[in-house]
């Protein structure tokens, strides 16, 4: 049997960033260059989403999107995968969400979408962690928010 570390993929989705323009990202990129979540042979996917200082007027939401191919423009939200929206009166949280793979479409991406007022600065940053099926129990439910 192999090591729990071998069973495991750790995936940075959106390194610590301060954002300042109304912008809307998957996994912290452009649709036009972003990276995608595979989660092909994976049975579920943990989100961690990090949201430091959200300057007054900053707005930030924030929803896991599933697609059958890697073009985030195609994709599509998954049924409760939307964590609180990141404002000045709601940042400084880590947020955690599990979602079952096998409910999914096989690529996903952390969509987040940005509203500001002049310009205001969101600080936040996500990481994946992959587990394959005989690394852990099966969650019973698509989606399961603040683990």
């Amino acid at each position: 049997m192999n090591k729990a570390i071998e069973e495991l993929k750790f995936q940075q989705l959106m390194k610590p960033t301060s954002i300042t323009a109304s912008t809307v990202l998957y996994n912290g990129a452009a649709a036009t260059t972003v990276g995608y979540l595979d989660t092909q042979d994976f049975d579920e996917v943990i989100i961690e989403l990090n949201k430091g200082t959200f300057a007054t007027g900053a707005v930030v939401d924030f929803t896991v999107v599933n697609g059958a191919t890697t073009d985030p423009s195609a994709a599509t939200a998954i049924t409760g995968a939307t964590f609180t929206q990141g404002t000045p009166s709601a940042h400084n949280a880590v947020e955690v969400m599990s979602i079952r793979c096998k409910d999914t479409l096989r690529y996903l991406w952390l969509k987040s979408s940005k509203t500001d007022v002049g310009g205001a600065a969101a600080l936040w940053g996500a990481t994946a962690i992959l587990a394959k099926p005989e690394t852990i129990p099966t969650a019973a439910t698509l989606v399961v928010a603040d683990l």
